[in-house]
């Protein structure tokens, strides 16, 4: 918590392919798919009232990047705002 109104969150999450892919694919690739980080700035003055913005990071991991296929895997974002009334 930031303050009475103000509050951050943060999410973590990473893939890893559970078999290798070179069975798949015919290619060696790695398991590491990659990671994403969430964060989320959340302004609530209600209780029935709360307004949501929030950053995703994506940063691909190894396997988009090898095989014989061309893949985009620079790092990239996203970003979402929205509000939630209760009643």
């Amino acid at each position: 918590k930031l303050g009475d109104r103000w509050s951050l969150h943060n999410n973590f999450v990473y893939a890893q392919l559970q078999v290798n892919s070179s069975t798949v694919a015919g290619n060696d690739i790695s398991k590491d798919l990659g990671f994403e980080w969430d964060i989320a700035a959340v302004y609530q003055p209600h209780p029935r009232f709360q307004w949501v913005n929030q950053v995703g990071l994506l940063f691909p991991g190894s396997a988009w990047k090898e095989g014989n296929v061309d893949r985009d895997a620079a790092f990239t974002y996203g970003f979402q705002t929205k509000a939630a009334i209760s009643f």
